[in-house]
């Protein structure tokens, strides 16, 4: 079940935003219409993070794990609407987070320095960057 926890999340959110645009549309509750943009989320997320930095100083479990999952809701939701603006791609996202992660993960392994790791990962950016775009 743990394996389908991403997808699961994700079709909620693609639910969730077909309900917004839908209200939107049909002229009920415009309010939803604000939670469609990425914008609205970065905005979330920055609310949900001191959220979570109120609840770490309570130290309770309970509230704290809530208020990190809004920061993965928001996040989920950011990646979607970036996607629907034509600015991002979701999977590519999770991959490029898989691959750096995994290489930084290995590389500290074998004992090579987080700052090497990420002026290489630096680079090999730079060269996609301008592959992609032709500079």
């Amino acid at each position: 079940m743990q394996d389908n926890i991403l997808k699961q999340l994700m079709q909620v959110v693609d639910q969730k935003f077909a309900l917004n645009t839908k209200q939107c549309e049909n002229g009920k509750l415009p309010e939803l219409r604000k939670w469609t943009e990425s914008e609205s989320y970065l905005d979330a997320m920055h609310d949900e993070i001191e959220e979570v930095r109120d609840e770490l100083k309570t130290d309770n479990k309970v509230y704290l794990e809530d208020e990190l999952w809004d920061i993965l809701w928001a996040y989920l939701n950011l990646l979607y609407c970036l996607e629907q603006e034509w600015k991002a791609d979701t999977i590519k996202v999770l991959e490029r987070a898989l691959k750096k992660y995994k290489q930084r993960a290995d590389w500290l392994d074998q004992w090579i320095s987080w700052d090497e790791i990420k002026v290489w990962q630096k680079q090999e950016l730079k060269k996609e960057h301008n592959k992609t775009y032709n500079t």
